[in-house]
């Protein structure tokens, strides 16, 4: 029982879940995130992050337990490989959602066809699933990454300079169909609370990576505690990609509204004028390709040893 109680790093795991819960909770009602209750949770849980991080410091300095030692952080490779899966994750699940709330609210498709719009976006993440395994040993891991990164980059560009009058081939296509390269693995088709279509991805190719950098890395009695770790920031990448994206996207969109007195809000407020939705949806797109190009600067500069790390040699 006392290994129990002075074992674990309590303080620590209620941090750490008291961030990640609140994230959840603003993530799955995103349309509200500019309301009060929404605003204090975001506050508290970001509040949380360096206060965890200043435990986990005073923990080691007693030589205390800590749930995620911060030393775990000393290694480049295995940082930057956390914050590329955190970002990546965001990005793919961001984009998804954004596609489809572009298609239906701005340009008035149907589900069912905004559905059929997002089917090259299956086919390529269940074609690269399968390449992947075929030429995973004939190239770097270290470039199959940042060429997937860059390519997936050009996606969210593409819809933040998209006219929704062009026809779906001309941007739009390239967009789905570039979306998923950097999480190259089996896709699951769902939908949101809210009935919009959403693609499910696991990026298979930063996981691949994040295996050769924990086991060349880290020794045994530590390998499980940063392969735990790495897993964690990816579910935290989903929460915090669709909280920033749905604050960016009202903030604007509502700024929109306010500018434009002939853009009138509808369904008595509940949302905007499609004109009023684009500027928001813009907005949104350029910041998922500012954090795609740091994902790619990022994977450049920390990833630099690791094209060797794992490989077998002859």
């Amino acid at each position: 029982m006392r290994k129990v109680v002075f074992g674990i790093d309590w303080v620590g795991a209620i941090l750490a879940s008291a961030s990640l819960a609140m994230l959840s909770v603003i993530s799955n009602d995103a349309s509200s995130i500019g309301e009060a209750p929404q605003i204090v949770l975001l506050s508290i849980a970001l509040a949380c992050i360096p206060a965890f991080a200043f435990w986990m410091e005073q923990q080691q300095r007693r030589g205390k337990p800590a749930l995620i030692p911060n030393s775990l952080w000393k290694t480049t490779a295995f940082s930057s490989i956390c914050v590329m899966v955190l970002l990546t994750w965001a990005i793919l699940q961001s984009i998804e959602y954004l596609l489809s709330l572009y298609f239906q609210r701005v340009q008035g498709v149907s589900a069912i066809q905004t559905s059929l719009y997002f089917v090259p976006n299956i086919v390529i993440g269940v074609v690269l699933s399968v390449a992947t395994g075929f030429i995973l040993h004939r190239i770097s891991v270290y470039w199959l990454v940042l060429i997937t990164c860059c390519l997936t980059a050009v996606a969210p560009l593409l819809m933040a300079v998209n006219d929704p009058d062009w026809s779906y081939w001309y941007a739009s296509f390239l967009a789905v169909l570039l979306s998923p390269l950097s999480g190259d693995s089996t896709c699951l088709f769902d939908f949101t609370t809210r009935g919009q279509p959403l693609i499910v991805y696991r990026p298979l190719a930063l996981f691949v990576v994040s295996a050769l950098i924990i086991t060349s890395t880290f020794p045994d009695n530590t390998r499980a505690l940063a392969g735990a770790v790495f897993n964690t920031f990816s579910q935290f990448g989903t929460a915090v990609g669709l909280t920033v994206v749905a604050a960016i996207s009202s903030s604007v969109s509502q700024s929109s509204a306010a500018s434009h007195p002939h853009s009138r809000m509808l369904a008595e407020g509940a949302t905007y004028a499609p004109q009023n939705l684009l500027e928001g949806y813009q907005a949104s797109f350029w910041a998922l390709f500012g954090a795609a190009m740091l994902t790619c600067a990022i994977g450049a500069f920390g990833l630099r040893d690791v094209p060797n790390k794992g490989m077998k040699k002859d």
